[in-house]
């Protein structure tokens, strides 16, 4: 009979938690016209502590959030990846790594993204996969990077050196920004997205862009940086050619960005 209450009952929240999360969400009015803002998020952009700079309204960070998909605090709804409840709106902050052409927004939502030198980004992955495959043993690891168990399945793209890394990472993981933005990696699709953004920001200008969101915004925004994960051993090459080759779509929509972008100030 307990058992048969503590469903009835489970049955019966459920319906009244979504319309806890519609009432909360309804009521969001961000600087006089937005209703929510949605972070495009490309991985070692230094996303996530732009992520954290939104989830410190709340009074929480990475660590305290670990991998839970929603969140809601103080009266603010925070959603993480789960591309059904991105599109449905009912959410004051949201984020995921789903490329834009696969998500549909709800009208009045403030956009973002973050770029990066695409040279720099992907020193950064090669790292990042690095100190997970050293730490993934570590019995401490949760605490420095709850998402390591999902991210140890692509240290597979590690090989023995850098030169091993170039020849197996795959194509959305090296040419992530024009993964994000165009289906078809086309450098003009992926610019015309980017700066269809309500705000693009830079990982070179972070603290700069996360002031100028916080006066657009109308939000006290704070600068939090999360995760710095430094692998014990890792080897760059000096001579960085072939990594530039493969990247030269990314650098030059990285670069008529920055000029598009500066023609507008």
């Amino acid at each position: 009979m307990l058992t048969k209450i503590k469903s009835n009952f489970k049955n019966l929240a459920r319906p009244a938690y979504q319309a806890y999360i519609k009432h909360l969400s309804s009521r969001y009015l961000i600087a006089g016209k937005y209703r929510r803002i949605y972070h495009y998020h490309i991985r070692k952009t230094g996303g996530t502590s732009l992520n954290s700079s939104f989830w410190n309204l709340a009074g929480f960070n990475l660590q305290s959030k670990q991998q839970e998909r929603r969140i809601i605090k103080k009266g603010l709804v925070f959603v993480h990846s789960v591309k059904s409840l991105i599109e449905e709106g009912n959410y004051f902050f949201a984020h995921s790594h789903h490329p834009a052409y696969q998500i549909t927004l709800p009208p009045d939502t403030f956009t973002i993204t973050v770029l990066r030198n695409p040279i720099k980004r992907v020193l950064s992955f090669y790292k990042y996969l690095t100190w997970t495959r050293e730490n993934i043993n570590n019995p401490n690891k949760y605490l420095q990077d709850p998402f390591i168990d999902s991210v140890f399945k692509e240290t597979v793209f590690l090989g023995d050196n850098f030169d091993d890394f170039l020849d197996k990472i795959p194509k959305r993981h090296l040419l992530t920004h024009l993964h994000m933005f165009s289906p078809e990696y086309s450098i003009q699709e992926a610019l015309e997205t980017i700066l269809s953004c309500s705000a693009v920001c830079f990982t070179e200008t972070m603290s700069s862009d996360i002031h100028f969101l916080s006066e657009k915004l109308e939000l006290p925004l704070i600068e939090k940086r999360e995760r710095k994960l430094v692998p014990n051993s890792v080897q760059i090459p000096e001579n960085l050619d072939k990594l530039k080759l493969l990247l030269e779509p990314e650098l030059i929509l990285f670069e008529q960005v920055k000029k598009e972008l500066k023609k507008n100030i």
